[in-house]
């Protein structure tokens, strides 16, 4: 399968067209999970917010069941250091390890996320831009690096292509909007920045619908 992940992912680069911008920094090395120390975590401090199994019910929180555990540990990381700005993530990972977060992170990639809400009429429109981009926009697919059914791809850069599938609607579009806005911008080499640059309100939200049920 590594060559017609390339192929898309390949779509996907040339479709972005990103702004000349450093690479990431080197990726650190990220040590190997124990999800049992994770539930415990998860269970204590996490469920209040993200569900007790990862699936959260409210619309503007993320969904993290399911999720690539390198891209989990990423964001954590994110938070903790500064380059990924939430005032209510920031004082939840303070002062926590990396084997924490890679704990964690174990443990939702084990949960099965689940399909969330969506609007068919909305979701339709959204699932043209998945899967085909609007090219004489220079807006590309989702599915080059996102993957035919939404579960993301491991290891081509460090964090991974993150599974959004399942994502609650609203979550999805904030994430959007906030790279087109540039409000969050720990994404690698400016990707989902380019990417959301030139979509409405109406493109994102079209996006969001599909996105949370297509499985």
């Amino acid at each position: 399968r590594r060559p017609a992940r390339l192929g898309l992912l390949s779509l996907c680069l040339a479709g972005c067209a990103a702004p000349a911008a450093q690479a990431d920094e080197e990726a650190p090395a990220m040590p190997d999970g124990d999800p049992v120390h994770g539930e415990e975590l998860a269970r204590g401090s996490c469920a209040g917010c993200h569900g007790a199994d990862g699936n959260t019910p409210v619309a503007n929180w993320p969904r993290l069941a399911g999720q690539i555990a390198e891209h989990t540990f990423k964001q954590l990381q994110d938070f903790r250091d500064g380059r990924r700005q939430d005032p209510m993530m920031a004082p939840a990972v303070e002062g926590m390890a990396d084997q924490d977060f890679a704990d964690l992170a174990a443990w939702y990639a084990e949960r099965e996320i689940q399909p969330g809400a969506q609007d068919p009429a909305a979701a339709e429109k959204g699932r043209v831009l998945y899967f085909e981009g609007r090219p004489e926009a220079h807006v590309p697919p989702c599915v080059g690096c996102h993957g035919a059914r939404g579960r993301g791809w491991p290891g081509i850069i460090w964090g991974g292509f993150p599974l959004i599938v399942g994502q609650n609607a609203d979550y999805t579009v904030k994430t959007m909007t906030d790279y087109r806005e540039g409000r969050r911008t720990n994404d690698h080499n400016r990707m989902m920045q380019a990417a959301t640059a030139r979509l409405s309100d109406e493109d994102i939200a079209a996006v969001a619908q599909f996105i949370a049920d297509f499985f």
